[in-house]
């Protein structure tokens, strides 16, 4: 992806992270937080989370225009939202859940064929005209050390070296999210609840490393932006550079047209001319 638009998705992202930040939201707060963060960058993706017996993922949020999920929970008869899924088959989530690691991938068409249930594999062909094609970034959501799904995001443009950025994103996920089941477990225990030494730790465990992202989110921020600041003091020296071989080769021209061969100055005219050309073949390259 450009740089211009990296710098976009790290703006964006970081708004994001402003968002999650704020106290009291629910788990269905911040799963819709992050959808709409998603959509507008002009993504789509999901968010899928493990079950109770960590060996299936359910898609627990969708960040795709509604009027598609509908014709497509109309085409297949299936729920979208709520369909889960036995991790081990599909080789993309085996790597985020067991090895741990972010997964790219050029072509999504291959794990969302993998991810259509046998109820719906009659669907294959139109299924992956909408949600195939695309680049995608599938990323693991850890706490304290331990998975608790993969957010999926897909998009044109989207590369290998947008990965560190979407890391950053899904840890402000996974710490919001975590942080709001915590909240709701501190609610349900009422008006006269105590934390325990362990909630103590765990909701510090949390803000620790959502300090930790945040840095990193800034970090990413200020170098798109100085990368940003060089590419455009580059161009703007290209430019000024080339204007100079502009006139040195016009010159250059002036006396070969006054001279004729074997005259003096004549062949030092030609070497000049001949640098120029060189040097503007240079300057192009550097702006691209």
């Amino acid at each position: 992806m450009e740089t211009g638009r990296r710098l976009d998705i790290l703006k964006a992202l970081n708004g994001a992270a402003t968002v999650l930040h704020q106290s009291f939201m629910s788990c269905d707060d911040v799963l819709q937080a992050a959808v709409t963060q998603i959509e507008k960058l002009g993504l789509r993706g999901g968010i899928l989370l493990l079950d109770d017996d960590r060996t299936r993922i359910c898609v627990t949020a969708m960040a795709h225009p509604a009027k598609f999920i509908t014709a497509l929970e109309k085409l297949t008869g299936l729920s979208v939202v709520g369909h889960s899924l036995d991790y081990r088959r599909i080789d993309v989530y085996r790597k985020v859940i067991d090895d741990r690691c972010s997964v790219f991938t050029p072509n999504s068409s291959d794990i969302i064929a993998q991810s259509i249930p046998q109820a719906a594999r009659s669907f294959v062909s139109q299924i992956l005209n909408y949600f195939g094609g695309t680049p995608s970034i599938h990323a693991p959501m850890m706490i304290a050390g331990k998975i608790i799904g993969s957010l999926d995001v897909a998009g044109k443009g989207l590369s290998v070296e947008d990965v560190p950025i979407i890391e950053a994103f899904t840890n402000y996920i996974t710490v919001a999210l975590c942080n709001a089941r915590l909240l709701a477990r501190v609610m349900s225990l009422g008006e006269d609840f105590r934390l325990s030494n362990q909630d103590l730790n765990l909701a510090n465990g949390h803000l620790q490393q959502e300090i930790v992202e945040r840095k990193r989110l800034e970090g990413l921020l200020s170098g798109a932006q100085k990368m940003e600041s060089v590419g455009r003091s580059a161009g703007g020296i290209a430019h000024d550079f080339n204007n100079k071989l502009t006139l040195i080769l016009g010159c250059a021209d002036m006396i070969l047209a006054k001279t004729a061969d074997g005259d003096i100055g004549r062949e030092e005219a030609s070497e000049i001319r001949k640098a120029v050309q060189e040097a503007a073949n240079i300057s192009r390259q550097l702006l691209g």
